[in-house]
């Protein structure tokens, strides 16, 4: 009977272990750099933006355009470092971007989906239209991956600091 309790609480324990390592195995995170200047001065960056809002050919358009004088916007740039510190790959990482009041439209994503590789990282770059003075407060990226094809999800806020 001592032997079979001491057989019992090796696997438990191995089974504690195993479950540790998966939680602690799958860590994502991310750091964000955010970029903002007048749509002055940013000329080309502020005509595309422009551009692809009045042919509907940006990712997203939260606002119609009230005018297209550079002096009205802000254009920024949006980077988001992922890092997979774990020992399981991140898959399928998809993003649904949760604008701020005063955004007009998302005009460039870098990518729509990403994988990252145990102990990797990767970058996602989004260029924002938005109204001058516009604070960026509760912008934010969802997002969803699969860990193991379990789903998880994390939110990274993307206001400026």
């Amino acid at each position: 009977m001592k032997v079979l309790s001491i057989v019992l609480s090796v696997i438990a324990a191995l089974l504690i272990a195993l479950i540790a390592v998966f939680f602690i195995g799958a860590a994502l995170d991310a750091d964000v750099s955010v970029a903002t200047l007048p749509a002055a001065q940013d000329a080309l960056g502020f005509a595309a933006a422009v551009e692809s809002v009045q042919l509907e050919s940006a990712p997203a358009i939260y606002e119609t355009l009230e005018s297209v004088a550079a002096a009205d916007y802000a254009v920024t740039d949006i980077t988001v470092t992922f890092h997979n510190k774990g020992f399981f790959a991140a898959e399928w990482l998809t993003f649904e971007f949760i604008p701020a009041t005063g955004d007009v439209a998302l005009c460039t994503q870098s990518a729509d989906r990403l994988d990252l590789p145990a102990r990797s990282e990767a970058q996602l770059t989004f260029s924002l239209l938005s109204k001058e003075g516009a604070s960026g407060a509760g912008r934010a990226l969802n997002v969803e991956y699969y860990v193991l094809g379990m789903r998880r999800t994390m939110t990274v806020p993307l206001e400026l600091s």
